[in-house]
């Protein structure tokens, strides 16, 4: 079973890096529905397929159910992270993915509030401190993470003011 929801997963991430988003989210929420039912809701195998239909919802402008997905998933991985090791380290890289998705569902919502925008800051900035903790300030998620939070920090029509 795991090898087919792999495979599937690996179909929607096709999808969506050929433009066609909207049928990766459809078969996203398949999957994370099979795998929620298969694994359970809080095992890490659910936990990655909620962080990858996050992700799509968020690149399908669906930032208010991105944001939801996030932190739902975010508050979950949070959790395992003091269990075994090779659940921790999984953890540990999805606790940082879901929130650079929740970071920019917030900041790209047309309609972000200004607390959603300085949410997006502290989580973004949290995130970052974990990565440098964790993952060593050189780590290619450690990077990513300063990027996006350059991106979300930079001059923009969007004010923090």
């Amino acid at each position: 079973e795991q090898a087919i929801l792999v495979a599937q997963n690996n179909l929607a991430v096709c999808l969506d890096r050929v433009g066609r988003s909207e049928e990766a989210l459809v078969h996203q929420r398949k999957i994370f529905a099979r795998t929620t039912d298969v694994f359970g809701k809080d095992s890490i195998q659910s936990l990655q397929a909620g962080s990858n239909m996050a992700e799509v919802l968020r690149k399908n402008r669906r930032f208010a159910e991105a944001a939801t997905l996030s932190r739902e998933r975010l508050s979950l991985a949070r959790s395992l992270q003091p269990r075994a090791t090779l659940i921790t380290a999984n953890a540990q890289e999805l606790v940082l993915v879901l929130s650079r998705v929740l970071a920019i569902s917030l900041y790209e919502n047309p309609e972000a509030s200004r607390d959603d925008l300085l949410e997006s800051v502290v989580v973004l900035e949290n995130a970052l401190a974990e990565a440098r903790r964790i993952l060593g300030a050189a780590h290619p998620q450690t990077r990513q993470t300063e990027k996006i939070l350059e991106y979300i920090r930079r001059p923009s029509s969007r004010e923090f003011s």
